[in-house]
C-alpha cells in the first residue's frame, strides 16, 4: 500500500498543475463567495429583538426601530430563548438594545445597539446588516432627546421625546458575538488558536468555513477524477494485477493520497483566512472536519473515476458533483428560500453540516454540534466503504 500511494505522490508532484490547483483554489472559491453577495436582494426576514435595557423610554426606542423593518416579520425574544433560536434558524438574526442604552443616549454619550447573525442563510443576515447599519449612521441622534431640553415645546410625552437634536450622537450598529461557555477545553499547544478575546464580529470571519472546504473539494475533484483511468492508459493497473496487488489496497492508497491533498488545500486556505480575516476555528474541531469531508470527496473522486468510461464524463461528473457542492454548502443560496424537498437534501449533505459547524464554533463557541459531526462521519464513512469495495470493480473491468 505504501508503495501504491508513493507512486501516486510521485505521478502527482510531476505536474505543475497540482500546485496550481492547490494554490489559485481559495482564491477561486472566495471569488466566488463574493460574488454571490454583491447586490444582495433582502425581501422577507424573521428578526428578533431582545431588549436588555430596565429604563422605560426603551420601551419607545425598540417600537421605533420595528417601524423601519418592512416585509420583515418581527418578534421579542428573551435571554432564555434567543440563542436557541438563531442556532434552530427560528430567526436570521436578533437586535440588542443592552443595558444601560438610554442612560447613555440621555447623557449624550456614545451609545450600541447589537446585532447577532444566526449561523442559517448567513447571506440574509449580512444584507440585513448592511441595510441596518447604514440605516443607524444616517439616524445623526434622531429619536434620542434630553426632555429637559425640551419642555418649553409642549405637547405630549412621546412627542418630546422624539424631538430630534444633532447634538445627541447616533447609535454605533455593532456586530456581536453571544456570550457563550465551551463544553470542552482546548489544548494547551495548537498552532493558529486562540482564545475568544473579544466578542464583536467581522462578517468576513462567517465567509471563511465554506471557502476553506470548498478549497479541498475543488482541489480532490480536480485531481482525482483521473487516477484510475490514468492508471489503465499507462498500463499501470495491469502492473498491479500481474504483482497481485489487493484491489482494496489499491483503493485505500488512491483514496488517502487524495484526502491528504484535500487536508492540505483545505489548511492552505484557513491560513490565507486567518491571515486576511483573522479567522480562528478551534483544531479540536477543525482538523477532524476537514479531514473528513476530504475523505469523502476523495473516496467520491475515486467512484467517479472507476466507473467513467471515458475522461470527458469523469470531466461532467465532477463539474455536476462540484456545482452541487457549492450550491449546498449554504452559502450562495440562501436555503430558506428553496423549495422544501430541495431544502431536506442540502442541510442533509456533508459539506452543509460541516460548513454548519464551523459557522457555529466562529459565532457561538462551544455550542452543541454533536449532530452536524455524525452526519458528516456517516457521509465519510460511506463514501470511504463503497469507494474500497469498487476497487474490486476497476480491477475486473480493466
Amino acid at each position: 500500500m505504501i508503495a501504491i500511494m508513493s507512486k501516486e505522490i510521485s505521478r502527482l508532484l510531476k505536474r505543475s498543475s497540482v500546485l496550481i490547483v492547490l494554490l489559485i483554489s481559495p482564491f477561486a472559491i472566495s471569488a466566488l463567495a463574493i460574488l454571490f453577495y454583491i447586490n444582495l436582494n433582502i425581501q422577507s426576514m424573521n428578526i428578533g429583538i431582545l431588549n436588555l435595557d430596565r429604563d422605560e423610554r426603551s420601551v419607545i426606542t425598540v417600537t421605533f426601530l420595528m417601524r423601519f423593518f418592512r416585509g420583515a416579520y418581527l418578534e421579542k425574544v428573551t435571554k432564555s430563548n434567543y440563542l436557541q433560536k438563531l442556532i434552530n434558524g427560528d430567526i436570521e438574526a436578533v437586535l440588542v438594545i443592552p443595558n444601560g442604552f438610554m442612560e447613555k443616549v440621555y447623557s449624550r454619550k456614545k451609545s450600541e445597539v447589537w446585532y447577532i447573525p444566526s449561523p442559517h442563510d448567513l447571506q440574509l443576515s449580512i444584507g440585513a446588516y448592511s441595510i441596518l447599519k447604514s440605516l443607524f449612521e444616517d439616524l445623526a441622534g434622531g429619536i434620542f432627546v434630553d426632555l429637559g431640553a425640551t419642555k418649553s415645546m409642549g405637547g405630549s410625552c412621546i412627542r418630546r421625546m422624539l424631538f430630534s437634536y444633532k447634538s445627541y450622537p447616533s447609535p454605533a450598529f455593532v456586530s456581536k458575538k453571544p456570550a457563550t461557555e465551551r463544553s470542552f477545553s482546548p489544548p494547551s499547544v495548537a498552532y493558529l488558536w486562540e482564545p475568544q478575546k473579544s466578542k464583536e464580529l467581522n462578517f468576513d470571519v462567517l465567509l471563511s468555513p465554506a471557502v476553506i472546504l470548498l478549497s479541498g473539494v475543488l482541489a480532490i475533484l480536480t485531481l482525482s477524477i483521473h487516477s484510475v483511468i490514468d492508471d489503465e492508459e499507462r498500463n499501470i493497473m495491469e502492473m498491479y494485477k500481474m504483482g497481485k496487488i489487493s484491489p482494496y489496497f489499491y483503493a485505500i492508497s488512491n483514496i488517502l493520497v487524495y484526502t491528504t491533498i484535500g487536508i492540505l488545500a483545505s489548511s492552505i486556505s484557513y491560513v490565507i483566512a486567518f491571515y486576511m480575516s483573522r479567522t480562528v476555528i478551534d483544531p479540536v474541531i477543525r482538523i477532524p472536519v476537514i479531514a473528513m469531508i476530504s475523505l469523502t470527496y476523495a473516496s467520491l473522486g475515486f467512484l467517479i473515476s472507476v466507473f467513467s468510461p471515458n475522461r470527458s464524463t469523469a470531466n461532467l461528473l465532477m463539474i455536476f458533483f462540484l456545482t452541487i457542492s457549492i450550491l449546498a454548502s449554504g452559502n450562495f443560496v440562501a436555503v430558506s428560500q428553496m423549495p422544501k424537498i430541495s431544502r431536506g437534501l442540502i442541510t442533509a449533505s456533508p459539506i452543509y453540516n460541516a460548513n454548519m459547524i464551523f459557522r457555529k464554533e466562529l459565532l457561538f463557541l462551544g455550542v452543541k454540534i454533536s449532530r452536524e459531526m455524525v452526519i458528516t462521519l456517516l457521509w465519510s464513512l460511506g463514501f470511504f466503504t463503497s469507494a474500497v469495495l469498487s476497487g474490486r470493480y476497476a480491477f475486473r473491468r480493466w
